[in-house]
């Protein structure tokens, strides 16, 4: 249905149930993974988890909680109709295109399907079972053939990216490609709606500063692509990242003038810091936790602002 009060309530009802920091300290002292599987079944998750809870072991535990969120994602589903499940459909475009992305770096990498398949969320166009045969594949070539045979609209972005680099050194030409074809796509499906398409297109537009800022930081630090590459990599529809603080960012020399680039736009409390060594973690992962946090905050922050609305 597309009734925005309706659903709306129904997604109150089952926030309820998430957990909040308390929970997760609590969980962080247990013992064993007996023991959190026995503190989550007085939760909203112990229904899923039933005789699997003795001497469950992480696999089982990673496998039923990636099964309450694909579950959850369906109920979803289930409840919209006409232009909520129009809009539900893209934002789940993006899960899509990371599983596929993961089936390719699974391949890249030369992993077994049940590795590949740990770090995959079906979320609709793509089951469980379609996901398992993308990852049984023995090639990326394999993969694209197969979904050049299911007629994926996937497979056309991939093909043309692999018969432009013929010798595929790495994988970014093929996540470029969906990149750029999952969100264009996007935005035009989103042309001639209301408010609600306007906060959508908000959300994709921190989403495509999130792919351009990590691109450009990647080129910036490890010279990812030739210079007259560059122009194509970046992506249009951005919220806060435009294309000359982009090339900016790409020519940078070294940390200091990056995180100094970065600080021209309202991603400067990220940078922040990412010159100096913390904890091992590599800058790039740092930065990708923070446009998470940063995407993820605002998300947040249109459920509260548009109760009757697609925010939610």
């Amino acid at each position: 249905m597309d009734d925005y009060a309706y659903i709306n309530a129904r997604i109150r009802a089952m926030r309820a149930g998430l957990l909040d920091p308390r929970v997760y300290e609590d969980m962080l002292g247990l013992q064993d993974i007996s023991g959190m599987c026995e503190f989550l079944g007085r939760t909203a998750y112990g229904k899923g988890l039933g005789e699997a809870r003795i001497d469950v072991s992480i696999a089982v535990l990673e496998d039923w909680l990636r099964g309450e969120w694909v579950r959850a994602v369906q109920k979803v589903h289930r409840i919209t109709d006409g232009q909520p499940r129009e809009f539900l459909e893209i934002l789940l475009g993006r899960w899509e295109v990371e599983n596929i992305k993961s089936i390719l770096r699974g391949k890249r990498a030369d992993r077994g399907i049940t590795e590949i398949m740990a770090t995959l969320l079906p979320t609709g166009l793509f089951d469980e079972t379609s996901l398992a045969e993308l990852a049984r594949q023995p090639s990326i070539q394999a993969v694209v053939d197969l979904l050049v045979t299911w007629r994926s609209p996937y497979a056309k972005p991939l093909r043309e990216a692999l018969r432009s680099h013929r010798e595929l050194k790495g994988l970014e030409p093929l996540e470029l490609a969906l990149d750029h074809y999952y969100f264009e796509g996007a935005l035009r499906r989103l042309e001639g709606w209301d408010q609600n398409a306007r906060s959508v297109r908000q959300l994709l537009g921190l989403l495509i500063d999130k792919a351009n800022l990590l691109t450009a930081f990647k080129i910036a630090r490890e010279g990812v692509a030739s210079r007259s590459d560059i122009p194509n990599y970046f992506i249009k529809g951005g919220t806060h990242f435009p294309v000359s603080i982009y090339e900016t960012l790409v020519r940078a020399q070294g940390m200091r003038e990056i995180a100094e680039t970065f600080r021209k736009t309202p991603y400067a409390e990220i940078a922040e810091g990412l010159e100096r060594e913390q904890g091992g973690i590599p800058p790039s992962v740092r930065l990708e936790r923070g446009l998470d946090q940063f995407v993820l905050d605002r998300a947040k922050a249109m459920g509260s602002t548009d109760p009757l609305g697609i925010g939610m």
